[in-house]
């Protein structure tokens, strides 16, 4: 067994916080625990062409489309600020309700310009990127 793996094993406390970023205290349950990780800013652009590097992205975008699915998934369409027209669907999910940085449930309205963080995926159904969760928004 490498090092590396040997020592994870041995600490999961350490790798819970080089992961998430916060050990936050056992006796909460697990649906009030706000776990942090790193978001890479990427340009809506660049996901809308699938040319983002990483997996857990923040992305900027204007308002452009709000729908709700017959899934109950709000799906919203963020428009590149660059004015290209191209976009990409943020997703959120009855599971994971998208909430703002006070901890409200976030309302989109057109026009609204907002950053979306989550994960980023190609929907081959549809034959665009998203941003599918959105765990987190914020102006």
């Amino acid at each position: 067994m490498r090092r590396s793996t040997l020592a994870l094993l041995l600490m999961p406390a350490l790798y819970s916080a080089l992961v998430w970023g916060v050990i936050l205290p056992s006796s909460q349950p697990v649906e009030a625990r706000v776990l942090q990780r790193p978001y890479w800013p990427v340009p809506l652009d660049s996901l809308a062409l699938g040319r983002a590097l990483h997996t857990h992205v923040a992305v900027r975008g204007v308002v452009t489309l709000v729908g709700h699915e017959d899934d109950q998934d709000m799906h919203v369409r963020l428009t590149s600020l660059t004015g290209s027209g191209r976009f990409i669907i943020a997703e959120c999910i009855p599971a994971l309700p998208c909430l703002t940085a006070t901890r409200l449930p976030w309302l989109p309205a057109i026009g609204d310009t907002v950053t979306v963080y989550g994960i980023s995926r190609r929907d081959a159904e549809h034959g665009w990127w998203e941003v599918h969760p959105v765990e987190g928004v914020g102006p």
